[in-house]
């Protein structure tokens, strides 16, 4: 029988380059999209295969298999979103021999690359720059929270009322945003993120509730605790592929995006239809102003977006440049473009600020130039000059989380001496009656830890974000087989002191045995006690581990249940030799 190869690239790869490699040869390289990841050769030669999977915009990673010679072989690259969550290393899949691939390859196709995951393809650990440095100094509390506005436009908030889903995946926490109830897309009221860092920053955005969903990734960093990587994408393959190609394409992406919105029924799909998502619509209209040769002309578009969603930031800008790309060729022609163009422009920056960063970069570049438009007349080149002047104010706050633009809070008493800079004093919480908090945990040198941050002796928490189990009801009991180990899985927890007697941190693991083939997409939900704000938190499988840290005082009973095997695993907490006293006695 011959040896054939499909290889099937990240089912999350909106649009990006993937190259296959083997032997020091490439093999193939191409664009893949939503509706372009599989590979296919007949004849393939058997042995070690690196891929590289270069998305639009994050980091590529690598993905290292193994052909078996004789076989039909099948490959599946685990979600991209679980190969960035390990950080800079190689990932592994069906490779017999681990240590003999590292070896082989170190010499030949992947010199230059990142450090190389450990034999038995475990996530290799990243020490922090200063080890010696006590964890409650480097520990930050952060709180991420979702508000929709009472009315449209009127910037007075309530907390989120949709859907949020969290999963844990190495050190990225995934949170995904579904809205069934949103209001009319034609006029909703905005919703907005908040994020509270520590003594660092609050940070806003709002948010685009794109049709499918919205993913919040927030991902921490191993060398340094004051930031961290926010990525605000679509959660529907095709969208994304939108964004990802606005956010750092180059003419082939973006030609590869156009090609397959053409391919299922044009622009129009997009932008006019009745069911036309908003934020779709406005990427559409971002990429034919940046890529014009692969998007068309903005004209038409710019119109269908300005008449639909002229509530946005966004669309109003989109018009103004619309406005002057199809200014005439005399002088009072473009005078007259510039009027209107400065009139969107006003009423742009009214609104507050866009959903995008080059929304806000296009915003700058058209103010500078109306500024400068001496045809305008003296009155509109001092508004131009004005609202020029507002835009440049705000860059201290301005920032952007790929293609997505944010803003940080200021600080009110620097603002009183004309100093414009981020509120720094923030103690990482938001308040629960303006927001939904989606996410409330403390972040470490490269670790994640969900739920409150302790108080120290006598001080008390607020009960609101207590989480607590009670021990007068323990309902997981029981339900989920009563074994913490069975078929090459094993359910463990291990407890650490934190500062408050009252409180221990506690990180809940599934760890499989030699047996188990590594899996960089297999997940573990694992069910908490009712009292949690969250009762099943999920978490994918990197390498032959999956890992939850919560912060907790009371014993109770977890149980972890992982799909793709039909498995079930069970732990009393209490009744663990190493428990400490507030979780045996309480």
């Amino acid at each position: 029988m011959s040896t054939s190869l499909t290889f099937r690239a990240p089912e999350d790869l909106s649009v990006g380059t993937v190259r296959i490699e083997h032997d020091g040869e490439v093999v193939t390289q191409w664009v893949a999209t939503a509706q372009d990841r599989v590979f296919e050769q007949a004849n393939a030669k058997p042995g070690i295969y690196t891929v590289q999977i270069a998305p639009a915009g994050p980091r590529p990673r690598t993905f290292v298999f193994e052909v078996q010679p004789g076989v039909a072989n099948t490959v599946s690259s685990p979600n991209f979103s679980t190969l960035a969550a390990g950080g800079s290393e190689v990932a592994f899949s069906g490779v017999v021999d681990v240590g003999a691939a590292v070896e082989a390859l170190t010499q030949d196709s992947l010199k230059g690359h990142q450090p190389w995951a450990e034999a038995n393809a475990e996530r290799i650990s990243i020490e922090p720059l200063n080890p010696a440095a006590p964890a409650a100094a480097l520990r930050k509390r952060l709180t991420v929270g979702l508000a929709r506005e009472r009315t449209p436009g009127s910037e007075s908030w309530r907390p989120f009322a949709g859907q949020v889903a969290m999963e844990i995946s190495g050190t990225t926490v995934n949170l995904s945003v579904t809205d069934d109830n949103a209001p009319a897309r034609d006029l909703p009221c905005r919703t907005r993120l908040s994020l509270a860092l520590e003594k660092v920053r609050l940070e806003r955005l709002f948010l685009p509730l794109y049709r499918g969903g919205t993913t919040i990734a927030v991902t921490v960093s191993a060398l340094t605790t004051s930031d961290v990587a926010l990525q605000i994408t679509p959660t529907d393959p095709e969208l994304r592929g939108l964004y990802r190609a606005l956010d750092a394409g180059t003419p082939e992406i973006a030609q590869a995006v156009a090609d397959q919105i053409r391919a299922q029924g044009g622009l129009d799909r997009y932008v006019v239809a009745d069911s036309a998502d908003p934020w779709a619509a406005i990427l559409i209209a971002l990429l034919a102003i940046r890529f014009p040769d692969n998007f068309g002309s903005i004209g038409d578009v710019a119109t269908a977006v300005y008449d639909r969603f002229s509530w946005t930031y966004d669309a109003n800008v989109i018009r103004a440049r619309a406005i002057m790309t199809r200014a005439g060729a005399n002088d009072a022609e473009r005078a007259a473009a510039a009027r209107d163009a400065l009139e969107a422009l006003s009423q742009a920056l009214a609104l507050g600020a866009p959903y995008y960063s080059y929304t806000n970069q296009l915003a700058g570049e058209l103010l500078q130039g109306l500024a400068a438009y001496a045809a305008l007349g003296e009155h509109l080149t001092k508004e131009a000059t004005t609202l020029l002047a507002r835009w440049r104010r705000d860059i201290p706050l301005q920032r952007g989380f790929g293609a997505t633009f944010s803003w940080a809070s200021r600080d009110r008493d620097l603002a009183k001496h004309k100093v414009i800079e981020p509120y720094a004093k923030t103690g990482g919480r938001l308040e629960r009656r303006h927001n939904l908090i989606a996410f409330e945990g403390q972040l470490s040198l490269g670790r994640l830890s969900i739920g409150p941050e302790p108080r120290p002796v006598g001080k008390s928490a607020e009960p609101s974000l207590m989480l607590q189990a009670v021990a007068t009801s323990d309902p997981n009991k029981g339900q989920f087989g009563g074994q913490a180990s069975r078929g090459g899985y094993s359910l463990e927890a291990r407890f650490e002191e934190t500062r408050s007697p009252n409180w221990v941190r506690v990180t809940l693991a599934v760890v499989a045995d030699d047996s188990v083939p590594p899996s960089y997409s297999d997940r573990v939900d694992f069910h908490l006690h009712p009292t949690f704000d969250r009762q099943i938190i999920s978490a994918v499988f990197a390498g032959r581990r999956a890992a939850i840290s919560l912060t907790v005082w009371g014993g109770f009973t977890v149980g972890a249940v992982l799909p793709e095997h039909d498995l079930q695993l069970e732990c009393d907490l209490a009744l663990l030799p190493d428990a400490p006293r507030i979780i045996r006695e309480l």
